[in-house]
């Protein structure tokens, strides 16, 4: 938060997965992220990728100051869109629904540095126009951080809690085929 104002910085991404075995109040990371939060940036992060199972929401996506965001898959050809089956899901274990929101997180195309190291157990894809594929709830943090900028180069007059009210409230609920939301409206 120290350049926040001098370089005019309103949003701050995330996509950082760890374990939420600590409270959130007394996590470190989570602890630093509030107090960002309380300085008025925008902080959008991950939900982790260890769904599908309830109570899977990883630090530091279970603060329930910030807006978290799991994976969607989208089916383009029948416009089917569903939470993919490796996004972390809520409650956290305080109690908080999250994900806040969900957005498109699986195979995306992005770049990736020549110099980049990646895990070795992960497999890197190349599409044939030379861009990386990948899927997970960091990407899906990125998209919503990056909608989030656009809102606010249009809208500079709205605070950090404006925004996660307006992504919430003009979301759509998710239903599965029995019609049921996946998540509260």
């Amino acid at each position: 938060t120290t350049n926040k104002d001098r370089l005019g910085i309103r949003v701050l991404n995330l996509s950082v997965s760890a374990s939420s075995e600590l409270p959130y109040h007394i996590d470190p990371l989570n602890r630093a992220l509030t107090k960002a939060w309380d300085s008025g940036l925008v902080v959008v992060v991950s939900a982790g990728n260890t769904g599908p199972d309830e109570s899977t929401i990883t630090a530091p996506g279970n603060n329930p100051w910030l807006i978290s965001v799991g994976a969607a898959s989208i089916n383009i050809p029948d416009v089917v869109i569903e939470v993919a089956p490796f996004s972390g899901r809520g409650p956290t274990a305080s109690g908080h629904i999250k994900p806040n929101i969900v957005a498109p997180g699986v195979r995306l195309k992005g770049l990736l540095p020549s110099t980049a190291k990646r895990p070795k157990h992960e497999p890197t894809e190349i599409s044939d126009d030379g861009l990386w594929v990948t899927s997970g709830a960091s990407q899906a943090s990125a998209v919503v951080a990056g909608m989030v900028t656009l809102l606010l180069e249009a809208r500079p007059d709205l605070s950090n809690e404006d925004v996660k009210c307006l992504l919430g409230n003009s979301a759509s609920p998710l239903f599965p085929e029995t019609d049921t939301p996946l998540s509260p409206m």
